[in-house]
């Protein structure tokens, strides 16, 4: 499943969420407003940055290390799909 970035338009956080990509989010985890859009992944880098003032190095180990938990419940999922 495709993993996208989602911005809040009233508390701001920015977060990503892992779904099919017939649903769209519209409801902020955070605040519960109804004001989340859909965001480009390179928004979400600066964004974060600016939000939580980590250095480059550790938000680039953060990335693969969530990208590499990304790929492997993927893989989990497809192994379940092929055992059936």
């Amino acid at each position: 499943m495709p993993k996208y970035t989602y911005k809040c338009r009233e508390c701001e956080i920015v977060y990503d969420m892992v779904h099919s990509m017939s649903i769209k989010e519209t409801v902020c985890r955070e605040c519960e407003g109804e004001s989340l859009i859909r965001v480009s992944s390179a928004l979400f880098s600066v964004d974060y940055k600016k939000q939580h003032k980590k250095k480059t190095g550790t938000l680039v180990k953060e990335f693969i290390s969530e990208t590499k938990e990304t790929i492997e419940e993927e893989r989990r999922e497809m192994q379940k799909d092929f055992e059936c």
